[in-house]
């Protein structure tokens, strides 16, 4: 006797198809179960059991490259989740109906190749056809924004005016051919295909009956839909020729009852069957490719459509809500109640009048639309008006807690997965690293055993590019060395990283050991020390040897000095820390004492006739070397570093820009005086000397930091002195390069610079009104005799106005 065939139409992801599904499976107990997923994945359903919380997903890789992947995830409220756990609970078959995943990343790969050589060949994009097409297993848009109530013109679900009618029948055909299901949302009144769908399907409380009308509305909408073209109509056929090969299978086996449940696009391609021979005809030939398959974590947020998931939904953590509570009579105020309870966690008002007003607005609105319950917009609605009062800020928390959520799902132990991901698991649940969709900051004290730890882990996943964390600056100040500060975020990115970096080795030591190998094999100098630098927060000391001997390979064979120079910064910073993490100082000691007497001899011909561009980057390293070499108690390497200083002040072939530098920087060591200063700064400024030679110079003097002046008394004194001393010629020549330096700082800056030089105005006033009284009284004479006493208790500008600089001499 032929087994007895039943198609369930489902919407991925559907609370209420899911409630009808497992009713109806329940009712007429099939014996074989077909599931439309990639048939790699059919296996791994075993484990979809006790110690498995979704949301999860079946993740798909291409063996020799795991970028090329796919997720197919599962919530609670999934119809297929729930038919897996129906057939692992009674044990019956359970196979994976859909073109396998190996054959449609070869076919994928193809068309790739196909529009490279198109676009080599014709110097153009590629053909038509591979524009994106719209997923028909997306039930309904894909694409559709979130319907509660978003748009600016305030419509909500229900409310929105029906499309206006297309000027053509040519256009109202293509908008029914890209996008059925939000055509007919619009048309029913609502603001799109998801809202539509929520209200009549998800949201309803019963009905194994719904089956029947979503396959009788199926078949109507694909007979007035206009066919698919390209390569999309291709890929479709691929996919309900192979789901047809596998009925046909599970009909030759011993079976009475078969379940069969597929998106419900597909149902009137499996209920009409062609002959076996067209199908067999399709599938023939296709190319493979190896892949592999396992299970990984997924969430709430990449659930949603917002995250770019083409078969999400727009609120996951209501739908799951629905699922919990869909049939109770007091599902409003169960939802309304979790609102209350959030806003309040987060210091907000919210009273029971407030939550006995929502209920009885949110009932009345979907009276008021026809509905038998409020759904998600009457709720938002209601919460808004009430509650909220309007203000958006708290509106958005909602949104985020309730309507998409922040679920992450859990895997059993057992649970196939790579060996560095379960490296990675179980040194996560070791050390309770929180693994969440929600970004979470974790501040760690670095005395304590458990937080070291921690950050050890944590470190290593950062160096392996994972994506899981990284450091929060902000959060992490501190003026010790023993805090650190964390952002962790589990995105389905991290699953993909985890994989690739898999193939390195089998647990992450080995996987570090491989990747800094290869990635200081093709570094620079200052890359391998910022790497040696690195190495060091992850608590593995086999590493560092191999990292010290290609740097000090590298910086024997390197001519450039820039990168030698850049290469003295990272490892000065690992020779000052201390405390908290140990390590051998001797080797890095004799790595840096190697490296400086290579690259300062050389200094000042990489500095020498070189362009603008090249000099400003240069400078920024030498500010660097510099910072970290004044900081370095060890050695004589600061005395070393100020005579090369020296030497290019010294050099007139040196760029004015790094001579200026140069001569800031050794005015901060006390290594020239003010005098020294002011004479070279007149040298550079002097009337001889082209324009675009002094404004480069000044710029490197002052670091394009014009602030710089407020806070160094020093050297305003410096540049005070040069300027008050210019002649009038002279200061006509060096306005506008002056101009030029000052116009690109900021206009605060510029402010206070102007106050300071005001307030000094004052002062040089003050001081020549107190002279003047001083010398009045006292005859000629006597004040040439007195002038030199109160000079110099005045400003240069002062002694000029006064003209005491020409009595003094």
């Amino acid at each position: 006797m032929a087994a007895e065939v039943r198609i369930f139409g489902i919407r991925h992801h559907g609370p209420g198809c899911a409630r009808a599904l497992c009713r109806a499976l329940e009712e007429w107990e099939p014996d074989c179960l077909l599931l439309e997923g990639p048939p790699e994945g059919e296996g791994l359903f075993a484990f979809a059991r006790e110690g498995m919380e979704p949301p999860v997903a079946l993740l798909l890789y291409a063996r020799d490259d795991p970028g090329r992947a796919a997720f197919y995830p599962y919530a609670a409220f999934s119809p297929e989740w729930q038919a897996v756990q129906y057939a692992v609970r009674k044990g019956i078959p359970l196979h994976c109906m859909d073109l396998p995943f190996a054959q449609l990343l070869a076919l994928e790969k193809s068309w790739e190749e196909e529009d490279a050589r198109a676009g080599a060949e014709g110097g153009g994009d590629a053909a038509p056809d591979a524009a994106p097409d719209v997923d028909t297993d997306a039930l309904p848009d894909a694409d559709a924004e979130d319907s509660v109530a978003d748009a600016e013109d305030g419509s909500v679900c229900g409310a929105a005016d029906p499309l206006p009618a297309p000027e053509n029948g040519d256009d109202a055909e293509e908008l029914l051919r890209l996008d059925p299901f939000q055509t007919l949302g619009r048309l029913a009144g609502y603001e799109d295909g998801e809202a539509w769908w929520s209200a009549l399907v998800e949201e309803r409380r019963d009905g194994t009956d719904l089956f029947e009308a979503v396959a009788l509305m199926m078949r109507e909408l694909r007979e007035q839909t206009p066919p698919a073209q390209g390569r999309r109509a291709q890929r479709e056929a691929l996919r309900e020729a192979a789901m047809r090969a596998c009925l046909r299978r599970a009909r030759k086996e011993a079976h009475e009852r078969i379940a069969v449940i597929c998106g419900a696009w597909h149902v009137p391609a499996l209920e009409n069957m062609p002959p076996a021979k067209e199908d067999a005809a399709l599938l023939k030939g296709l190319p493979r490719e190896k892949v592999d398959a396992t299970w990984s974590l997924w969430s709430y947020v990449n659930l949603a459509v917002e995250d770019g998931y083409a078969a999400g939904v727009a609120s996951p953590a209501w739908y799951e809500f629905l699922w919990r509570y869909g049939t109770s009579p007091d599902r409003t105020a169960r939802w309304l109640h979790r609102a209350a309870r959030l806003l309040r966690e987060e210091g907000l008002d919210c009273s029971p009048a407030h939550l006995i007003e929502s209920v009885r607005l949110a009932e009345g609105l979907a009276g008021l639309r026809g509905r038998s319950l409020p759904g998600l917009a009457e709720l938002h609605e209601a919460l808004s008006a009430t509650v909220c009062m309007g203000d958006d800020l708290a509106l958005q928390l909602v949104r985020r807690k309730l309507f998409v959520g922040e679920a992450v799902g859990t895997l059993p132990p057992d649970a196939p997965a790579a060996p560095l991901q379960r490296d990675i698991d179980r040194e996560g649940r070791r050390l309770r690293i929180p693994f969440t969709a929600e970004e979470k900051s974790l501040v760690l004290d670095l005395r304590k055993p458990l937080d070291a730890e921690r950050s050890v882990f944590l470190h290593r996943l950062d160096l392996l590019e994972i994506g899981f964390c990284a450091v929060d600056t902000v959060r992490g100040r501190s003026t010790g060395t023993f805090r650190e500060a964390w952002r962790l975020c589990w995105t389905p990115d991290v699953a993909l990283a985890v994989v690739r970096a898999g193939r390195r080795g089998k647990d992450v030591p080995q996987a570090l050991a491989s990747l800094l190998a290869e990635r200081a094999a093709e570094a620079e100098p200052a890359d391998i020390a910022r790497l040696f630098e690195k190495t060091l927060y992850v608590n593995l000391p086999d590493l560092l040897p191999p990292l010290l001997r290609t740097l000090e390979d590298k910086s024997a064979q390197s001519r450039d000095c820039r990168q030698l120079l850049a290469a003295v910064p990272p490892l000065v910073d690992v020779l000052r820390y201390g405390g908290v993490r140990q390590f051998d100082r001797g080797m890095v000691e004799s790595v840096l004492a190697g490296l400086l007497p290579r690259c300062l001899p050389s200094l000042p011909w990489a500095c020498a006739n070189i362009q603008t561009e090249p000099a400003r980057t240069l400078g920024g390293v030498i500010v660097e070397a510099h910072t970290a070499l004044r900081l370095l108690d060890t050695g004589d390497y600061f005395e070393s570093w100020l005579a090369t200083l020296l030497r290019l002040v010294q050099w007139r072939a040196v760029h004015p820009l790094l001579r200026g530098l140069s001569v800031r920087l050794l005015l901060d060591a006390r290594r020239m005086s003010a005098e020294d200063v002011a004479r070279e700064l007149a040298c550079a400024l002097s009337p001889g000397e082209e324009a675009e030679h002094g404004a480069d110079w000044l710029t490197g003097f002052l670091e394009n930091n014009t602030l710089i002046l407020l806070h160094d008394a020093v050297l305003w004194q410096v540049v005070d002195s040069w300027l008050v001393g210019l002649s009038e010629d002279a200061f006509l020549h060096a306005a506008p390069l002056l101009r030029r330096i000052f116009a690109d700082a900021p206009r605060a800056e510029r402010r206070a610079l102007g106050e300071r030089a005001g307030r000094e105005a004052e002062a040089a006033d003050a001081a020549v009104d107190a002279a003047a009284e001083a010398v009045a009284p006292v005859a000629v004479p006597q004040a040439e005799e007195a002038v030199p006493a109160v000079s110099g208790a005045l400003s240069p500008l002062s002694r000029r106005i006064l003209g005491l600089q020409e009595v003094s001499q």
